[in-house]
């Protein structure tokens, strides 16, 4: 068996087996920390227990069977030595609290506070106004979706002149255009979808609308699951008519004027006219037949939409909001539902969904009878946006807004202190906004492009223990304008409220973590994140790497089952890498991984900063003692780039345990950038400050 994994090692073989043409044996050439004489190993001792055991015989020796790699897993032993303990470990008190912000406390209140008030005030007319940013792409997709709504009420209109009942009336011009399927807008949470419907309705379809009952059903926490949806539907569009628009589904002239019809003819049936005469048996015999019709609630609201469109001039729009936030089978017991809305019951009906779900949907027949039209929302400027929000903030401040949600934030006295300095404060924020800096492209980057995620990570540096609004105050009272510079942006999300590099609270994750003895493992993220980038196309419903490919190709570099999952739950949970499920016909389960723009900031930018290593040298665990004791935690600035410079040439050490010399030639070229830097920050301390002499 040595003999064979020498052989294995050097053509790259994942397997090596031994035979004497009766009895067989099968092992990995490499389990990381794991003599070959310890190894699991699978023993066929002879033909009969071939022939006993022969699936398992196919599984380990036929070409297909190691194609498959199936039985991989099984032959790893996880009894791997543990990493040894970080650095973090021996801080008192670890995290320790940053109190470098002197007006933390103070600022940080109103900031929260300030923030609050956006998101209260996001969906309204006036915020949409100053902050909603428009993606050149929605354009066509307004302009279509107004033609929808128009086509919509003017099929109502012609409906209002006949009877309602005869939709076959409609002219053959309008029901050519007419769509009865929803309008389906996908994207990812947080890509502006239902900043676009907001629009929409206030703005860009206002005209269109204005001739329309608007439902906006949010499903942001409710139903709980799939089968609660559609009673959750029926009762949310009950109380919204009762609510917004004063009309009681339940009352009796409404009832009686949905029904009319059908009780006229009820009033002819044999039914009745068995009850002639006794004015009691006629009562409960008309109070069973509308409570029967009301009981069936899909098609009263069918009745009850055209009474209403006919009684009021007005056409009906459904908005089934933030549905995308919720799991894959709510969504699509919405989408179906939702079709059967705007087929049965004559309404505009809007539907946001993600991808996944549309098109695992898709994949599986559910839509293949609804075939809607879908749209993808377009990503707006995410730098524009920023500005936008921090001069609406700035606004507030200074008492621009009017509005009673403001104004009563504006007039708290535990509040309106210290509304100048935050003004100022959000005035150096709109300047970054602004020139595009650095901070910037990190935001979005970090954000996965997600606005809500890009607006969160903007209050966290504004709020943050690193950031030293102080100084930020006096600089902009000195010069009118202040930058923050993208090394403080770095250095405020890296570390958050705390002195060390925190992983459970950071926005950043540590690419050199590992949770064996194994040097190697140091580098399992930056191989997994490189791999995944040569796929990416840059869109979100493509680049998708199969499950099977990735995972291959990491063992490539002898990295175990137990190590791949761990790494990538890890990845995933970090928000650089996005996993898809899609679940075929056939019940096949079809995984695929994407790198996300968080996980290229990762690989490409924080390798070649100074101090995203420095921060990493508490988190890390160190499998070499010696290194170990030349390493300090702490604020000294030259303390620190000494003990930083050893960090990345025990990293470079490490990399001879990588026996592919291209993952080597990677890695080595990430870590020299890192050790330039470090080189570029020693020789500015080096240089002479402006204004003083050498001694």
């Amino acid at each position: 068996m040595i003999q064979a994994a020498g052989y294995a090692t050097q053509l790259g073989s994942q397997f090596i087996a031994i035979t004497n043409g009766k009895q067989w044996i099968i092992s990995l050439t490499f389990v990381q920390a794991q003599a070959i004489e310890d190894r699991q190993v699978f023993v066929f001792d002879s033909l009969e227990s071939i022939e006993r055991n022969f699936r398992l015989f196919w599984d380990c020796f036929s070409k297909n069977g190691i194609e498959s790699n199936s039985i991989a897993e099984s032959l790893i032993d996880s009894r791997a030595k543990p990493a040894p303990r970080k650095l973090s470990g021996e801080i008192p008190n670890y995290p320790q609290i940053s109190d470098r912000n002197v007006y933390l406390n103070e600022l940080s209140f109103v900031l929260n506070k300030l923030w609050d008030v956006l998101d209260t005030c996001e969906h309204s007319e006036e915020f949409l106004n100053h902050c909603y940013v428009e993606s050149s792409y929605n354009k066509d997709i307004t302009t279509y979706a107004r033609e929808i709504l128009k086509m919509r009420s003017e099929a109502d209109e012609n409906l209002r002149s006949t009877d309602v009942d005869h939709v076959v009336k409609v002219s053959d011009s309008i029901k050519s255009g007419l769509s009865d399927k929803p309008f389906v807008i996908l994207g990812e949470v947080g890509r502006g979808k239902t900043s676009f419907l907001d629009h929409l309705r206030l703005f860009s379809g206002k005209h269109e609308l204005d001739k329309y009952i608007q439902i906006q059903l949010n499903f942001l926490d409710r139903p709980d699951n799939e089968g609660e949806v559609t009673e959750f539907i029926y009762e949310e569009i009950e109380t919204l008519l009762l609510n917004e628009f004063k009309i009681d589904i339940q009352e009796d002239s409404i009832v009686r004027g949905v029904l009319h019809t059908e009780l006229g003819r009820f009033r002819k049936s044999s039914k009745w006219k068995l009850q002639s005469g006794d004015p009691d048996l006629e009562r409960k015999a008309e109070s069973d037949f509308i409570e029967e019709k009301i009981r069936s609630k899909h098609k009263y609201f069918r009745d009850l939409f055209r009474h209403l469109k006919k009684g009021q001039g007005k056409s009906i729009a459904i908005f089934f909001d933030n549905l995308d936030r919720r799991n894959g089978q709510i969504q699509e017991a919405a989408f179906l539902k939702a079709s059967s809305i705007a087929r049965d019951w004559g309404c505009a009906v809007f539907i946001c969904l993600r991808p996944e779900t549309f098109f695992e949907s898709l994949a599986n027949g559910v839509l293949d009878s609804v075939a809607p039209k879908t749209f993808t929302v377009g990503q707006p400027d995410l730098s524009l946006v920023l500005k936008r929000r921090f001069d609406y903030a700035k606004r507030i401040t200074m008492g621009d807004i009017e509005n009673p949600i403001v104004k009563q934030f504006v007039n708290d006295t535990h509040v309106a202190l210290k509304l100048p300095s935050v003004a100022e404060i959000l005035e150096c924020c709109r300047f970054s906004s602004r020139k595009k800096t650095s901070a910037i492209q990190m935001l979005t980057a970090l954000s996965n492009s997600n606005i809500r995620e890009l607006n969160d990570l903007a209050k966290r540096i504004l709020t943050s223990g690193h950031l030293d609004t102080r100084k930020i105050i006096s600089r902009i009272q000195e010069s009118g304008n202040y930058t923050i510079p993208d090394f403080e942006a770095v250095k405020t999300l890296l570390y958050g409220d705390y002195k060390q590099f925190d992983p459970h609270s950071s926005v950043f994750l540590n690419l050199f973590e590992v949770f064996y003895s194994d040097r190697k493992e140091h580098f399992f993220r930056i191989l997994a994140l490189e791999f995944l980038s040569r796929f990416d196309k840059a869109t979100e419903d493509d680049g998708y790497v199969s499950a099977v490919n990735f995972k291959q190709y990491m063992q490539s570099y002898h990295f175990s089952s137990d190590v791949f999952i761990r790494h990538l739950d890890k990845l995933i949970k970090g928000k650089c890498i996005k996993v898809q499920n899609l679940q075929g016909r056939s019940g096949i389960l079809n995984e695929g991984y994407r790198i996300r723009s968080r996980g290229v900031f990762h690989l490409y930018e924080m390798t070649s900063q100074f101090q995203y290593y420095d921060a990493m040298i508490v988190d890390t665990p160190i499998i070499d003692n010696a290194v170990k004791t030349q390493l300090f935690v702490g604020d000294d600035l030259k303390e620190r780039l000494i003990s930083t410079r050893v960090f990345i040439e025990y990293l470079k050490d490490s990399l001879t345990q990588l026996h592919d010399s291209s993952g080597r030639t990677l890695i080595s070229e990430l870590l020299d950038k890192g050790e330039k830097e470090i080189d570029e920050i020693e020789s500015s301390q080096k240089a002479p400050r402006k204004g003083r002499h050498k001694k």
